[in-house]
This record gives structure tokens, sequence and C-alpha cells, in this order.
């Protein structure tokens, strides 16, 4: 076997160090490690903006939730007050009437 020279051999372990970086066999291509090196940084400048665009005002102020709890307390009385306007206008004959439906229905055991 014959001896490699000094430059033949320092080409061969520089393949051979290139090859093992890779782990394919195939040699790293400065253009594709370029190429990388513009995808860092174009999603480094898109992290930037995108913290940029969040940090913007406070949110609006929450609204008046004691104001909001009265306003429903205020409807479901309305509702209250309806609901005995109808129990109260409701003819005593149609009350005997479900009554006594209900005194059936319980009767029959259904």
């Amino acid at each position: 076997m014959a001896r490699a020279m000094p430059n033949q051999l320092a080409s061969l372990i520089r393949i051979a160090f290139f090859r093992m970086l890779d782990g394919y066999g195939i040699s790293i291509n400065p253009a594709m490690a370029t190429r990388f090196k513009s995808v860092i940084a174009f999603l480094a400048a898109v992290a930037v903006v995108t913290t940029a665009a969040c940090a913007g005002d406070p949110p609006a102020p929450t609204p008046n939730i004691d104001a909001t709890i009265e306003a429903g307390i205020a409807a479901t009385m309305v509702g209250v007050a309806i609901e005995k306007g109808v129990k109260a206008s409701m003819a005593p004959s149609i009350a005997k009437e479900h009554l006594n439906g209900v005194i059936a229905y319980d009767v029959l055991g259904n």
C-alpha cells in the first residue's frame, strides 16, 4: 500500500471529518449552511416583531360587575312579578281542574 502525501492525507482527513459530521456520507454543503443561518435569522426577526406587536396597550377595563349583578336581579324580579300576575289572573276553575288532574294522575299510580 502506497503512502499518502501530506496534502492528500489532510484532504482525506477533512473529507472524513465532514462525512462524520453529516452522518449520511454526504459532505456538508456551504450554501446549505448559509441558507440555514438565513432561516435562523429570519425566525429570530419574526419572534422580535411578534413580541413587539403583542406588547401594546393594556386591555380595556373590565365591566362593572356589581351593576351587572344588580341588573340580573332586577330582571329576575320582573319575571317573578309577571309570574305572580299570571297566577292571580288565572281563573279559579282552571286551577281546580289542574289540581283534580294531578290528583287523578296520582291515584292511577302513573
